[in-house]
């Protein structure tokens, strides 16, 4: 029990005792006077006692009082901050559910967009070209490419062993009848009609594209957009995937398609390899005739160097041959010229004879 509850009890047990005694003794004879006054001095002390009690008791209950309000204050500020969050909170997930609505309907708006035959097809095509940019060098493919008859193919890839067409189909209004059919008599029309629709885009891509008159391969390709649709044609449907066959024409669903071109892209590599090989092997065969040439030339320099060497020999001998009778001249002439003096008569010799 709290202490100030406990001195507010005990104040209202003693008060009323304290009344009843002066009320008792005020009733006492005369002769008790002296007892009334020492009640009466109790009485006082007990009137003190309980104004100091209740001064006490005031101070802890102001004290108390700004306690709680306080805490009722911050209770409030933490409850107000609380429910400012919230609203922000609130205001976010609006927001939120505003943008998924507005995703919603453009999910909406794409779905209905793409219950057109011409609008799937272009998606199909996107997608083909763009795993073909990705794959293939951009100078060994050409985006609708045309032929002689004026016929053109979504894409072609140039190869060494001729043009690869390949055409983006996406026969998937039957297919969905297949899937939701109820009974199987429903399942057997759809199926029947899906399997003309893929036939048909088989024959359309066998009679247009395939053309070794005008350097394509033998066979076209059939990008199937979607891999379901092509697992139930490639897997699914044995006479479908025999009726391609016979036509030449290959069924590719995206995942294959992009196993296909990596197929492709690495005989490029080779191709390209093999070019390169080509150009080196003329490269080395220019060499191998300029170094005959040159060595032809080395021949005939070297040649003409010998016989200048001879030459120059020649010349030195020669030389060394005219130096020597030059020199034997000189001599012959010193030696004349020492005779002659020797033969002159000098002075002292003739006064003599």
């Amino acid at each position: 029990m709290d202490a100030n509850l406990l001195l507010l009890i005990v104040l209202l047990i003693l008060i009323p005792l304290g009344f009843g005694a002066i009320i008792y003794f005020l009733q006492k004879p005369k002769e008790e006077d002296k007892s009334l006054k020492l009640m009466t001095e109790w009485v006082k002390q007990i009137n003190e006692q309980t104004q100091a009690l209740r001064h006490e008791l005031q101070i802890r209950l102001d004290k108390n009082t700004d306690t709680l309000q306080n805490s009722l204050d911050k209770t409030n500020k933490t409850l107000g901050d609380r429910l400012d969050r919230a609203a922000e909170v609130i205001g976010q997930v609006q927001k939120n559910l505003g943008q998924v609505a507005e995703i919603n309907r453009r999910i909406a708006e794409f779905q209905e967009a793409l219950r057109a035959p011409k609008t799937r097809g272009e998606i199909g095509e996107k997608v083909m070209y763009d795993l073909l940019r990705q794959i293939i060098p951009q100078a060994y493919v050409t985006f609708q490419y045309e032929f002689h008859n004026g016929q053109k193919v979504d894409a072609a890839v140039k190869t060494d062993s001729g043009i690869i067409p390949i055409d983006s189909k996406f026969p998937v209004e039957n297919f969905k009848r297949m899937v939701k059919a109820e009974t199987d008599e429903e399942r057997g029309a759809a199926k029947k009609d899906f399997m003309r629709d893929v036939k048909k885009h088989i024959d359309d891509i066998a009679k247009k594209y395939i053309l070794p008159d005008e350097g394509t391969c033998d066979f076209a390709i059939m990008y199937i957009t979607s891999e379901s649709v092509a697992y139930e044609i490639v897997v699914n449907n044995a006479e479908l995937s025999d009726y391609a066959h016979s036509k030449h024409v290959i069924i590719v669903s995206p995942q294959q398609f992009n196993h296909f071109l990596q197929v492709i892209y690495t005989t490029l590599q080779v191709q390209q390899i093999n070019e390169q090989a080509q150009g080196i092997l003329a490269m080395l065969k220019g060499i191998r005739i300029d170094s005959q040439k040159f060595g032809e030339d080395f021949r005939l320099l070297n040649k003409h160097l010998t016989n200048a060497k001879s030459a120059a020999d020649n010349a030195t001998t020669s030389f060394n041959q005219l130096s020597g009778k030059i020199e034997n001249i000189q001599a012959l002439e010193s030696s004349k010229e020492q005779t002659e003096l020797n033969l002159e008569p000098r002075n002292g010799m003739e006064s003599m004879v």
